[in-house]
């Protein structure tokens, strides 16, 4: 009595994870089952399979394992003036890798590199033989890498003061072994102003699409954004660099197949370009809405500058009313520091250095509440001045910031004209930023303005 195909399945409990036993499966019809060891054989093994079969089946372990699959049987048409196997074929399907079988010498035994192995028969209409039969084990896959998944979503705020977290790795769901589908996730880097991250891959392979309209990882910022899907076990991405406050890295899946998925580090790392810029006066930087940037009590400028200018503006800060802060220099020797905090203005415009001799001078202007401190070439200038009134806050709610120039109508003195370098305002650096496009920075015609040279 013609039984037709045997199939069983069973559980076994082996600790650390289970076995399932898929006992004398045919390949056939298209389906998927989970398994971690069994034997699988072409439709009526031993027997002549039928013609015009085209058929897959899916073996997914759901553990940390992957696939021993050894051949005890093959015997499949092929074609004796081809090696590809054009006629009838066994195809192992193995993430990206696909290994075709056919003809009767007995493969050498064949270990997967995931935990999903896809095997898809295909016969044409003529000359049928016995097929095939083998058998499947598991072995204990690679260990996840360092790093952790991209999935569940979250925010990872990095601080100056957390350095951990200036680097770090992701990786998706199950990486090595294939993702799971229906994926949904996306980690955001909180970087802060004066640096950039850049990101580079180790390993990336998703089902591919030729609009990624499948499964895809989408890294962008306020600037842009990169949408990668495909790749391969040997290919992939070319490093990114990443400018913006808010980095994202989105993972999307569908429900069908899936692939061993994506590893990547990234590393936050300080901006370099724009440390030292030299400017003919055309030029000049400003920063829309600065408000979050300053600390409302306390500030921190400090910069180096040279110059054969007489006069310069260096930076303007005003608020909605009184509140502001300028920084310039004039007629050669007069460095000028306006401060007000709403009620009446500190002045402090020492003359006793020549400011426009082509020669470097170091500055550090400090604010504590109503104390303000200047100080010009670590002490050849030194004086202290306080704010009139009561008030020890800079306000200054939504402003625009402008650094080394200004627009005409603000009726200040000339743009700076000459060569500043380590530029910060209360720890964010303004030079660097508006350099690389930081989202709120930008550099009024900044092909005027050069990067120093060694000769500077």
């Amino acid at each position: 009595m013609n039984r037709g195909p045997f199939f069983s399945l069973c559980v076994l409990s082996l600790g650390l994870f289970s076995t399932f036993q898929a006992e004398g499966v045919s390949v056939c019809p298209t389906r998927e089952i989970q398994a971690t060891e069994g034997v699988v054989t072409s439709p009526n093994h031993p027997s002549d399979y039928p013609s015009n079969e085209d058929c897959t089946l899916t073996i997914d372990a759901r553990q940390n394992v992957l696939f021993k699959i050894q051949f005890e049987d093959l015997s499949i048409e092929e074609d004796e003036d081809e090696s590809a196997c054009g006629y009838d074929s066994l195809t192992i399907i193995d993430g990206s890798k696909r290994t075709h079988f056919c003809g009767s010498a007995i493969p050498l035994d064949y270990t997967s590199k995931g935990n999903k192995i896809i095997l898809r028969f295909v016969s044409d209409s003529s000359y049928e033989l016995a097929g095939f039969k083998l058998s499947f084990s598991t072995v204990e896959g690679p260990k996840a890498p360092n790093g952790s998944s991209v999935c569940p979503t979250r925010e990872i705020k990095v601080t100056v003061d957390s350095p951990e977290k200036l680097k770090g790795a992701l990786y998706s769901p199950g990486f090595p072994n294939y993702y799971p589908p229906n994926q949904n996730c996306t980690v955001t880097l909180d970087v802060p102003d004066n640096f950039k991250t850049i990101v580079w891959f180790q390993s990336f392979f998703l089902q591919y699409h030729q609009r990624c309209e499948y499964d895809k990882l989408v890294i962008s910022d306020e600037l842009g954004g990169n949408t990668q899907c495909g790749g391969s076990q040997d290919t992939v991405p070319a490093p990114m660099e990443l400018r913006g406050r808010k980095v994202q890295l989105a993972f999307t899946t569908n429900e069908d197949s899936s692939a061993s998925g994506f590893y990547l580090k990234y590393n936050i790392t300080k901006i370099q370009q724009g440390r030292c810029v030299c400017t003919p006066g055309l030029s000049y930087i400003r920063i829309n809405n600065y408000q979050p940037r300053n600390d409302r009590t306390r500030d921190d400028v400090r910069f180096e500058f040279k110059s054969t200018q007489s006069s310069g503006m260096i930076m303007f800060l005003k608020g909605r009313y009184r509140d502001s802060l300028y920084v310039a220099y004039e007629d050669s020797r007069v460095f000028i520091v306006h401060i007000d905090l709403g009620t009446g203005q500190a002045r402090m415009e020492p003359a006793t250095l020549t400011l426009n001799d082509n020669a470097w001078h170091k500055v550090h202007i400090t604010r504590d509440g109503r104390n303000v401190r200047l100080n010009i070439d670590n002490g050849a200038v030194d004086i202290n001045e306080r704010t009139p009134g009561g008030f020890n806050r800079l306000d200054l709610p939504s402003p625009v910031a402008y650094f080394l120039g200004s627009p005409t109508n603000l009726n200040l003195l000339p743009n700076f004209n000459g060569c500043i370098r380590d530029f910060s305002v209360d720890g964010y650096e303004p030079l660097t930023n508006a350099w690389i496009d930081k989202p709120d920075y930008a550099v009024v015609r900044k092909s005027a303005m050069r990067q120093c040279s060694s000769a500077d």
